[in-house]
């Protein structure tokens, strides 16, 4: 037969420029750090969904001397569906700061993730602030429950405690934007538990 004319092989074994790799995290759904819900007795009909708060929670454990209203996601039940993830996004307080915090990651179904944190409001240097944020459905519909998700990338010092979690508020609802009746009410509630259960993993990657 005939002989083969074979070209020399190669192959990398290890890390090349340190500026051909990045690294990121695998996101794998991680189970939520921290989460507050409430069941309605009954179904309510409306359009607009109002959280008020009156005064703020426990500091972060890495922001110790200042407050905020933080807040991964608000989901809002509709028997199955999520109603929240279609809905408009308002509040009197609102800090939009770089790419990880935003007033539209508060609906937008990425509860524990670090490239886009939650809503936030700006510093507070004690917590007696009326903050409200309004989701604005669209359409009537009756709903049923809504879930809070407390910042999820920090706790409170204590380290079992959510951070910036409201302490005072309620939650009321509305057909028409102006008249609001309350369905909920936290006064100086106890604080949401927090424990990290992260299971992400690093990924490298070399960039070609």
């Amino acid at each position: 037969g005939n002989a083969s004319n074979s070209g020399t092989s190669s192959f990398e074994t290890a890390f090349m420029k340190p500026s051909e790799w990045n690294a990121k995290w695998i996101y794998a759904g991680k189970t939520p750090n921290s989460v507050f819900e409430i069941d309605f007795p009954s179904p309510v009909n409306c359009r607009y969904v109002k959280l008020d708060a009156t005064k703020l929670g426990l500091p972060a454990s890495t922001d110790k001397n200042y407050y905020y209203m933080q807040m991964a996601e608000m989901e809002i039940y509709s028997g199955s569906t999520n109603v929240a993830r279609t809905a408009s996004v308002s509040a009197n307080s609102n800090w939009n700061y770089s790419t990880i915090w935003n007033l539209n990651y508060l609906t937008d179904g990425k509860i524990n993730d670090a490239s886009c944190l939650g809503y936030t409001t700006p510093t507070f240097s004690n917590a007696n602030q009326h903050i409200y944020i309004i989701i604005d459905l669209k359409n009537s519909m009756n709903i049923d429950r809504i879930v809070l998700y407390p910042r999820q990338d920090d706790c409170a010092s204590s380290g079992t405690q959510a951070a910036n979690f409201p302490a005072s508020f309620t939650l009321q609802t509305s057909n028409d934007g102006n008249s609001y009746n309350v369905q909920y009410t936290a006064t100086n509630m106890a604080v949401p538990a927090y424990s990290n259960s992260s299971n992400n993993v690093p990924y490298y990657g070399r960039n070609f």
